[in-house]
C-alpha cells in the first residue's frame, strides 16, 4: 500500500517536471515552441503544394497522357509516380534549419528551381540528403562532445 502510494506521488512528481520543462506558451497554453513551429512548417508545405510552378513543372515533363518523362534517368513514369522536387533542398543541407524567411524563399521558387523525377530517382535523393544532414548534425555533436571532452581533460591535468 505504501508502495503503490510512494509510486503514485513519484510519478505525479515526474508529470509536472515534465509539464514544467516543456512550457506551453502557444495557442492558449496548450501547444509547446516544437508543436507551434511544427504547426506552421506543416501549413506552408500545404501552401506549397497549390504553387504553380510546381503543376507547371510536372506538367513541362508530360509526354503523353498520364505518362511523364524523369529528368535524371529519362525513364517513362505514370501519374502516381512522377514527383516534383526542389533542386536546392527546402531545409538545408549544411545549416540545416535557419529561419522561416528562408525556409519560405527556397520552398516557393519558380519553374528553374524544381525538377520532375520519377519516386525512385526522388527516394534516393532524399535518402542521399537525409544521411548529409544526419552526418553534418553528428559532426557538429560529436565536435562539440570531442571540445567539451578535451577541455574537461585539460581542467584536470591543472
Amino acid at each position: 500500500m505504501v508502495l503503490v502510494l510512494l509510486l503514485s506521488l513519484i510519478g505525479m512528481l515526474l508529470l509536472i517536471a515534465t509539464n514544467y520543462m516543456t512550457k506551453k506558451t502557444r495557442c492558449n497554453g496548450t501547444w509547446t515552441e516544437s508543436r507551434f513551429h511544427s504547426f506552421i512548417k506543416s501549413a506552408l508545405r500545404s501552401a506549397s503544394r497549390r504553387w504553380s510552378p510546381i503543376y507547371t513543372t510536372k506538367k513541362n515533363a508530360r509526354i503523353a497522357r498520364n505518362t511523364y518523362v524523369c529528368s535524371r534517368c529519362k525513364n517513362k513514369v505514370g501519374n502516381k509516380d512522377i514527383k516534383v522536387d526542389h533542386n536546392n533542398p527546402v531545409v538545408s543541407v549544411e545549416d540545416g534549419f535557419v529561419d522561416y524567411n528562408t525556409y519560405i524563399q527556397r520552398m516557393f521558387v519558380e519553374i528553374d528551381g524544381l525538377t520532375a523525377m520519377c519516386k525512385k530517382c526522388h527516394d534516393l535523393k532524399t535518402l542521399v540528403e537525409n544521411k548529409q544532414r544526419k552526418a553534418n548534425a553528428k559532426y557538429i555533436v560529436d565536435n562539440s562532445y570531442i571540445k567539451a571532452t578535451i577541455t574537461t581533460q585539460h581542467t584536470r591535468n591543472i
